[in-house]
């Protein structure tokens, strides 16, 4: 117990959080605290903290209180995950890995590898995932003492193989670690038991680009789109492949079907947008109009302003006076600076 307090009050330290307010009762129930959340209300990352830490409650919503966390990061929410992880209880532990997700490579590692040497297989394997997210990001101390917990769920995979999703979590594996030759192994090696798995195209032709080889990349997004010839993703990573390539003809085509397959993905036509502006000035004006208006994101519309100032639109003065709406200040100013340079 000494223990566990000693590490709650370090973590505390560490994250410059109150301990204070998450050791009051819960005066919130479950049924509030849940509903906030759906609501998307900004008490809610306080209310399921409580509902979190609260012993008296059940495990069952003490566990989806975390779950829920993961859209609600904040310092209520790091205090609940330091206290569910000090709990001898696995399904609560398991649940406050999963919380941690939205959290930086530094605070995560302080919170998640003291469980890398944890005597349960299931913590010590869902520590090392949510860990080996960040291994390009961590230091060559940080990614020796991953190596071992990693290996180890490696080799459990290995006993599964050849099934497919033992194979598309290991090609992961060697993914995130950079290991090309054994992450497209198991890609390929997926394939043949999925090839309808987009998803698995995706991943083969983004580890080839990682090596520079953006002309096999387009062969295995081609080849994907053999077998899936109506999947969007697969169209919107093809032209960004060719974009890469400066084949621009192509590439529009290819990221005009994948806005026309998935027309309510803003990020499609955002990128499609950017790519006619040498094209068809026109066009490229109405395709990031459409993009604002699905995503109603300020550096949407801030990129179509930019582009109206840089191309003398007449409408810019008009973008902008909408941008002052939405945007900070200092962004409207730099384009109104920009426009009357120009």
């Amino acid at each position: 117990m000494k223990h566990r307090i000693a590490y709650l009050l370090l973590m505390a330290a560490i994250f410059s959080v109150s301990l204070t307010a998450a050791a009051q009762p819960s005066t919130y129930t479950p049924a509030q605290a849940f509903a906030a959340a759906e609501q998307n209300n900004p008490e809610a990352q306080q209310q399921l903290s409580y509902i979190a830490q609260d012993i008296s409650q059940s495990d069952d919503d003490r566990i989806k209180a975390l779950q829920q966390l993961v859209r609600f990061p904040g310092n209520n929410a790091l205090v609940a995950i330091v206290r569910a992880l000090q709990q001898d209880n696995i399904p609560l532990q398991l649940a406050a890995i999963d919380a941690a997700a939205p959290y930086n490579t530094s605070q995560r590692w302080r919170l998640l590898s003291e469980l890398l040497t944890a005597e349960n297989v299931s913590l010590s394997n869902a520590a090392a995932i949510d860990l080996l997210r960040s291994w390009a990001t961590l230091t060559p101390v940080q990614q020796q003492q991953l190596a071992p917990a990693v290996e180890r769920y490696t080799m459990q995979l290995n006993s599964q193989t050849p099934q497919a999703p033992a194979l598309i979590e290991l090609a992961s594996i060697y993914h995130l670690q950079q290991r090309w030759p054994l992450s497209q192994q198991h890609y390929l090696s997926a394939l043949v038991l999925q090839p309808d798995n987009a998803s698995l195209y995706s991943q083969l032709a983004d580890s080839y680009h990682q090596q520079n080889d953006n002309n096999t990349a387009i062969e295995v997004l081609q080849r994907g789109l053999v077998q899936l010839p109506d999947n969007a993703v697969l169209h919107y990573n093809l032209g960004l492949a060719l974009l890469r390539q400066q084949a621009t003809q192509p590439a529009l085509t290819a990221l005009a079907k994948a806005s026309q397959l998935e027309p309510e993905n803003a990020q499609y036509w955002y990128v499609y947008g950017l790519a006619l502006e040498r094209h068809d000035l026109s066009h490229a004006y109405q395709v990031l109009e459409q993009s604002v208006l699905l995503s109603k994101q300020p550096q949407i519309l801030f990129a179509l302003c930019d582009m109206q100032v840089r191309n003398h639109s007449s409408q810019a003065e008009q973008c902008i006076d909408r941008l002052a709406l939405i945007a900070p200040p200092e962004a409207v100013s730099l384009l109104d600076e920009k426009r009357r340079q120009l």
